[in-house]
């Protein structure tokens, strides 16, 4: 139980008890199992604060201080940790579920088997923090500093990051394309992008396929000119013969500077098709999208998994594939002039581009496989409701057939007397009730994409 004396002076306001504080700086505030929903308590001194099992549920702790504070087994539940101080606090087993840590400063923070779940954890400080089995299942991470976290046996089942956000040496997860990836949990926090409304970019597989087909195509071209600047090296010819153009002859030389021209305007389009598609990579989500982009046959792009010596091919062969205008230098030169030196120069610096943004990519693209299973669930759910009122509506359809051959009364004035309807899907004809399920079936398989 809480000390009476501790808790009468906490519920006096913020500013007794910060005074109440400062006089009395060698007593430990003991305020334990206390009732505190709801509660005004923004910059409140609750430094080494005892709170273990205390009930915050929906309280105001905006600017507060609770520094190697003991919160284990709390209640924080929608509580306001805005600009919080939370250093070498004891959040074991507490349940922050939906509370507001914006900005909150949460170095070293003992955050174990907390329930974190939707919780909003922008730009929030969690450097070095312990993250052990906690759960943060739909959080906000966007410029979180997760700076050699641990995060060992963390769900992150709905979790969003951004670019913003520090994984700088987090520990027990898989840094992503798309975000990060806890191999213990099997569940991952993708990147969530606000790109610009004129930037074109999105989670379109299909738009990145094209991107990486492109770039392939401009770096094949560069390459072909490669192979053949080698080809002529080895034979050593003096000159170039051209038969298609009335054996015309071209030195050495020009058939160099044509190359390297050629070249360099390939590569240059090879980087900007390739940060297209690394842009609209970052933008996936789902299982499909990952698995059409990942699986792309290109080396420069293709993750080949995390076994060593298959890192360390990968990493030559991209090498080689990225820097093979190095070729040129060998190429006989009569003088080199001051075009050859900035060709030379543009050249390096493409291939340098490239060679990065293939390094990028030696990292896999992610998606949640518990989303995609909830996903799925639900999609199969609205499609057998669908079948079933489609099911519904037919039957229906088919009594109304019978209806229809049933007699008509007379009436007493001889008249033919109208039968009232007893079913509404008598006045909606049938191939529009079906064009209308099938329209709804597509909408819905296409939000799911």
């Amino acid at each position: 139980m809480a000390n009476p004396k501790h808790l009468a002076v906490l519920k006096q306001g913020v500013e007794t008890w910060n005074k109440w504080r400062e006089e009395h700086r060698n007593i430990q505030p003991d305020l334990i199992g206390a009732d505190l929903r709801g509660v005004d308590l923004s910059g409140a001194n609750l430094k080494d604060a005892n709170l273990f099992a205390a009930n915050l549920q929906g309280a105001d702790l905006r600017w507060a201080y609770l520094i190697k504070a003991n919160l284990f087994e709390s209640n924080l539940s929608g509580a306001k940790l805005f600009r919080a101080d939370l250093s070498m606090a004891n959040f074991v087993r507490a349940k922050l579920y939906r509370a507001n840590l914006y900005r909150a400063r949460l170095f070293r923070t003992n955050l174990s088997r907390a329930n974190l779940c939707g919780a909003n954890l922008h730009e929030a400080s969690l450097s070095r923090a312990i993250l052990f089995g906690a759960k943060l299942v739909g959080a906000n991470l966007k410029g979180a500093d997760l700076s050699e976290a641990n995060l060992n046996s963390v769900d992150l089942s709905g979790a969003i990051i951004d670019k913003d956000t520090n994984l700088q040496k987090t520990k027990d997860v898989v840094s992503g394309v798309n975000g990060i990836y806890s191999n213990s949990t099997d569940s991952a926090a993708l990147i969530v992008l606000s790109p610009r409304g004129d930037s074109m970019l999105g989670p379109s597989a299909e738009a990145v396929v094209q991107s990486l087909s492109r770039a392939r195509r401009f770096h094949s071209l560069s390459l072909v000119l490669a192979i053949f600047a080698l080809g002529i090296l080895i034979m050593s010819p003096i000159e170039w013969r051209m038969s298609a153009f009335g054996n015309y002859k071209a030195p050495i030389e020009a058939f160099t500077l044509f190359a390297m021209i050629l070249s360099a305007g390939a590569l240059s389009f090879t980087k900007a098709f390739l940060e297209d598609a690394y842009d609209g990579t970052r933008c996936l989500r789902d299982r499909d999208s990952a698995m059409v982009v990942g699986r792309f046959p290109w080396i420069l792009t293709r993750f080949t998994g995390h076994r060593w010596d298959k890192r360390i091919l990968s990493f030559v062969l991209r090498f080689c594939l990225a820097f093979h205008p190095a070729i040129y230098i060998f190429m006989p030169h009569a003088t080199l002039m001051w075009y050859d030196w900035i060709l030379g120069g543009m050249l390096a610096l493409f291939s340098t581009w490239v060679f990065i943004l293939s390094q990028k990519y030696q990292r896999p693209i992610l998606f949640d496989s518990k989303t995609e299973v909830y996903k799925n669930r639900d999609i199969n759910t609205i499609s057998a409701q669908l079948d079933e009122v489609l099911d519904l509506i037919k039957n229906g359809n088919i009594a109304k057939k019978k209806l229809q051959k049933v007699p008509v009364k007379k009436a007493s004035n001889g008249k033919k007397r109208a039968k009232t309807p007893k079913r509404l899907a008598e006045h909606i004809p049938e191939q529009f009730i079906e064009n209308q399920i099938v329209a709804k079936k597509s909408k819905v398989s296409a939000k799911s994409k």
